[in-house]
């Protein structure tokens, strides 16, 4: 079992991409009125772009003039609606993705080493990652995953062993003939041991539709998002006993990726562990219980 601490992706880092911003979903919602402007009156649903934390913000009331989107006590006036597309793979939220048709590359330039990638709820034939040493320098490694078989996605894969360089620069390439490509999230770090996957791990999701039934006996059902859950044990040294423990205590609020094996998406989980407990079993190993629930 690995987990990843994501590295927070700052203006810096994006080299390039693909994505434009705004992009034509940005600029296609309904009510997008383009980047806010302090003297502009803006009408309940105005929907603006503030582009320095690429956000979209929603209006809630009508006259709504000279209220900064995001700004301190302006909660009544501005609702955050969602990060602009390209900077959805690096929301915190897994579920929205940042589409384009055949393909999306980004250019990410870290600026310190990085050894693990992850790549979430992604809908791709293939996905090519390339680490070179530097923005032109010689190239390092290459991760191609095929991530579509039997007419079905493979929609989370992750990579623990990229080779160690200072200066990183990852192009990310999801290529889609069929429809258009997708990515929920990147998540770039490195990656911290919590000991061996042990056998029988269970997976499943959490999910978040609503069903209701009337006196009849019929059923309404809402359908929502879900979450990925994964309950597993790891088996630890003794010797890294305290280091787990100060670890896991350290992300209790802080959301990772989970690796529990890298052969199986089911088993790759972005989020929080919901509990965590450690039995000192023998004498030179302990037990890691896991509990752990992804976002959506």
């Amino acid at each position: 079992m690995n987990l990843i601490p994501p590295l927070d992706i700052t203006d810096a880092m994006i080299h390039s991409c693909t994505i434009a911003e705004p992009s034509a979903t940005d600029t296609g919602i309904s009510g997008y009125l383009g980047e806010w402007a302090v003297g502009t009156t803006y009408s309940v649903n105005a929907v603006v772009l503030v582009a320095a934390s690429h956000l979209l913000y929603i209006s809630l009331q009508n006259t709504n003039v000279g209220y900064t989107p995001g700004g301190t006590g302006n909660d009544s006036w501005w609702s955050e609606y969602r990060h602009t597309e390209r900077w959805l793979a690096f929301d915190s939220r897994v579920t929205n993705q940042a589409v384009r048709a055949a393909s999306i590359e980004y250019q990410l330039l870290p600026g310190v080493a990085i050894d693990s990638l992850a790549l979430l709820n992604i809908e791709a034939e293939t996905v090519t990652v390339t680490l070179k040493n530097g923005l032109d320098g010689a190239t390092l490694d290459t991760w191609v995953v095929d991530t579509y078989n039997d007419s079905l996605y493979v929609s989370d894969i992750v990579k623990t062993n990229f080779t160690y360089t200072t200066d990183p620069h990852f192009t990310i390439l999801l290529s889609n003939s069929l429809v258009s490509a997708k990515v929920g999230e990147i998540v770039l770090g490195n990656k911290v041991s919590i000991g061996s996957t042990l056998y029988t791990p269970t997976v499943g999701i959490i999910d978040y539709s609503v069903k209701e039934v009337d006196t009849f006996g019929n059923y309404t059902v809402v359908e929502r998002a879900y979450s990925k859950r994964l309950t597993c044990t790891t088996r630890i040294q003794n010797t890294a006993l305290d280091l787990t423990y100060n670890t896991l205590a350290g992300r209790r609020a802080l959301p990772s990726v989970w690796v529990g094996s890298e052969d199986y998406p089911s088993m790759i989980v972005y989020g929080f562990y919901k509990d965590f407990s450690i039995v000192l079993s023998y004498k030179t190993i302990s037990l890691c219980e896991l509990e752990i629930e992804g976002l959506i």
